[in-house]
């Protein structure tokens, strides 16, 4: 009787967990995603930053730097839009921090501060005020995660920069995706996922390990109490609980080279879907693996924790 109830279980589980995939569209290198709170996705990849619009029922990328740059994270501070890039250049490329002001889009996507002092330029988050965080990784040695200070009065001016503030003494060895959720950082480092809690001044107080796995994770979304993680190198999707048990999994190569990912909005997607950037193969942005923007639409609302 034990083992049918299990059975049971662990079919209601994979059948709560079906779901449809479909490409929404084309998309060079793609990397990270963001959604205002108006529904407006911007998206990033080694060709640039742009926003995905629908026109006349097709999605279609508009391109907004004018940087020669490969671009990595986004966040967002009430009207300026954030993200990062490492200029492509075979040495000594720049590293910039660039803003995009949707209160005067026409003034376009601008560098407002060079990073010095980091290997790669990669995840983005912020506090919602006037902070900024950034994933320095470094595959081949000891990544460290880099804090800006803005001004309050001026959110596109960089009062000071300081690099390694939370690195091997908080047990972070190679950060890549990051997410800010009260007053803590939930971030991928390898095959970990792990959290940094701050202190009423922002100071870390203490970190955590949620979950490890055999893996290359590259981003992740807060979702109830958990996480949502994509897993580059086995090309798929988890969903991680706040104990540290994966409830779902997308299954393996389903979402090839798995980057990104978030809960779809409105108007342009719903809260029933994940949308996905698939990375592909490194450094190949021409073949038919990967180089996308899909959506996993379940079959129930992803807003809505069960």
């Amino acid at each position: 009787m034990k083992i049918k109830m299990l059975l049971i279980a662990a079919m209601a589980l994979v059948l709560t967990s079906c779901y449809v995939k479909e490409t929404v569209v084309t998309f060079a290198d793609a990397e990270n995603m963001h959604f205002t709170p108006e529904g407006r996705l911007f998206l990033s990849s080694g060709k640039g930053l742009f926003e995905l619009r629908k026109e006349s029922n097709e999605f279609i990328p508009r391109k907004i730097s004018t940087q020669n740059c490969a671009f990595g994270g986004i966040t967002q501070i009430g009207s300026v839009i954030y993200t990062v890039c490492s200029e492509v250049k075979l040495i000594n490329g720049a590293k910039w921090l660039l803003a995009y002001d949707l209160a005067n889009e026409a003034d376009g996507l601008n560098i407002i501060h060079t990073i010095d002092g980091v290997s790669l330029t990669n995840g983005l988050t912020s506090d919602g005020e006037s902070t900024l965080y950034m994933a320095d990784t470094n595959y081949f040695g000891q990544g460290t995660i880099v804090k800006f200070s803005l001004n309050g009065n001026n959110k596109k001016q960089v009062l000071a920069q300081v690099n390694n503030w939370a690195g091997a003494e908080q047990g972070i060895s190679h950060p890549n995706g990051m997410q800010f959720i009260d007053n803590s950082i939930l971030l991928t480092d390898g095959g970990a996922v792990k959290r940094l809690f701050l202190d009423g001044m922002g100071v870390i107080s203490h970190s955590e390990t949620l979950a490890r796995k055999t893996a290359i994770f590259d981003d992740l979304i807060p979702y109830c109490g958990g996480a949502v993680v994509t897993d580059y190198i086995s090309g798929q999707l988890f969903y991680i609980n706040s104990e540290g048990d994966t409830k779902f999994s997308s299954g393996p190569a389903t979402f090839q080279g798995a980057s990104s990912v978030l809960v779809g909005q409105p108007p342009m997607f719903n809260s029933r879907q994940l949308v996905v950037t698939e990375k592909g193969i490194l450094f190949e942005d021409n073949s038919q693996i990967g180089n996308r923007v899909s959506t996993a639409t379940f079959d129930f609302d992803l807003a809505t924790c069960r």
